[in-house]
């Protein structure tokens, strides 16, 4: 798969190894942006904190297109990978009413699911074969394929 369509495009199917690069890739991406933000010396703009939003946005966008391509291996729905988000509304409510026990709630269920994540996309083998969307990305063309055509 090419490296833009990797990381924006939700359809078709990848394997362990394009996941994992990619989701090094988007951590790396991610520590350099929070590390802008934790140098206490550092003044920041409204123009930087935008563009660091919008950044912040797009990788969250790869994560959702890296993950539904794996699902999409595990002959799974690409919709699961909205599970990430799932956590939201409970660490978002115990900021609201500041409740240390729903926050605690709220980060136990987060790791679970980032574990299930960590499990189901990065250590376990796709579908042997094509599946209801697309080809396995480890098959082999084998070479009489292409002297035939």
């Amino acid at each position: 798969m090419m490296t833009i369509g990797l990381f924006l495009s939700f359809s078709a199917r990848i394997n362990r190894a394009q996941y994992w690069l990619a989701t090094v890739t988007l951590y790396a991406l991610m520590s350099g942006l929070f590390a802008m933000f934790t140098d206490a010396h550092a003044r920041i703009s409204r123009v930087f904190l935008a563009a660091a939003g919008v950044m912040f946005l797009a990788i969250c966008y790869s994560k959702l297109s890296i993950s539904a391509k794996r699902f999409h291996d595990r002959g799974k729905s690409g919709w699961a990978a909205l599970f990430l988000f799932a956590p939201a509304p409970i660490l978002i409510a115990s900021e609201l009413m500041q409740n240390e026990l729903l926050g605690l709630l709220g980060k136990m269920f987060s790791l679970g699911i980032e574990i299930w994540f960590l499990v189901e996309l990065g250590f376990l083998r796709g579908d042997v074969g094509p599946n209801r969307f697309g080809p396995d990305p480890l098959a082999r063309h084998s070479p009489t394929t292409h002297a035939e055509s």
